[in-house]
């Protein structure tokens, strides 16, 4: 089932595409529709896109989100059987950093707060001319590491 986008996240997705050039970070709270958001950013841009997460219930919930709004979307993670062919990948970190890296222009990190560890990293480093969209609630870390060496503009729904 397609959802249409609330005027907050209309502007939401808008100001993120403006500082697409910065890697922006989509802050919005949780239940506020950043899957919903993100999903209409990946709409809008028809770019091959990389969908990251480090759970199991995020990358389904990704991935039926994206298929609800006709995106053809693979997986990449233990059990799935691989869709190379599909605009949207949306993998679990744990499976792609022991993977060939699938080619995306736009690489959105779900939870990004999360993002500063090796093993998003070594992902993130794989693509040197792609663009990179964060989304959190929380934009930032209980260890006190931050976040602006990997985004550049906080866009707040």
């Amino acid at each position: 089932m397609r959802h249409e986008l609330l005027d907050y996240q209309q502007r939401a997705v808008g100001n993120v595409i403006s500082a697409l050039d910065r890697r922006p970070i989509l802050v919005s709270p949780t239940g506020s529709g950043k899957t919903l958001m993100a999903t209409a950013l990946v709409e809008q841009l028809r770019m091959p896109t990389l969908w990251l997460a480090h759970r199991k219930e995020l990358i389904d919930q990704a991935a039926q989100r994206l298929e609800d709004h006709g995106l053809v979307c693979g997986i990449i993670m233990a059990g799935y059987t691989p869709m190379p062919l599909a605009q949207v990948q949306v993998a679990s970190v744990q499976t792609l950093i022991r993977r060939d890296k699938p080619q995306a222009e736009i690489v959105i990190i779900d939870e990004c707060h999360h993002a500063t560890a090796d093993s998003y990293q070594s992902i993130i480093d794989a693509y040197p001319t792609s663009r990179i969209v964060g989304l959190t609630a929380t934009p930032f870390r209980l260890d006190g590491r931050g976040l602006g060496d990997l985004f550049g503009e906080l866009v707040i729904a």
